[in-house]
């Protein structure tokens, strides 16, 4: 399945064959058996549904499987929810609320990007250095002028 923003941008539909780009398997030929909604707009975000067992056989090893993603019934807290899902799976398994994640991918993001801050200095420096002699040869050269109209 693919979402219904996503389709209407490609000029899918159902039965059309598709080829499926995957970070560890490479493109995959896959024939398009539905088009789901989301509740809103995706903004160009394509998302790709496989059926349980072919989402098992192409990214995971065919065993385990490295993320799962539990939403609560309304009314549940996130706390609850998390307490609850802790006392049935073992102890080695982590389990996170959403904002524990997001938090997480932030800091991930953060200290992977922290040369950046680095690097612009580094522009910044560089582009004061050549700025300043700009300047300074432009005023030379406007009062060696002066001198010698005077």
């Amino acid at each position: 399945m693919i979402n219904q923003g996503a389709a209407d941008k490609a000029h899918l539909r159902v039965g059309d064959h598709l080829h499926v780009v995957l970070a560890d398997t490479g493109a995959v030929d896959v024939r398009l058996t539905g088009i789901y909604r989301t509740a809103s707009d995706t903004g160009g975000y394509v998302g790709v549904r496989f059926t349980q067992q072919e989402a098992m056989r192409l990214l995971t090893d065919g065993t385990h499987v490295s993320l799962i993603d539990v939403a609560a019934a309304p009314g549940v807290s996130e706390q609850s929810l998390t307490a609850r899902i802790e006392k049935v799976v073992p102890s080695d398994l982590k389990v996170q609320t959403g904002k524990q994640v997001r938090d997480d991918v932030s800091h991930g993001i953060a200290s992977a990007l922290s040369f950046v801050n680095y690097i612009l200095l580094a522009f910044g420096i560089i582009g004061l250095i050549v700025g300043t002699f700009i300047i300074f040869n432009t005023f030379s050269m406007l009062i060696a002028q002066r001198l010698r109209e005077l």
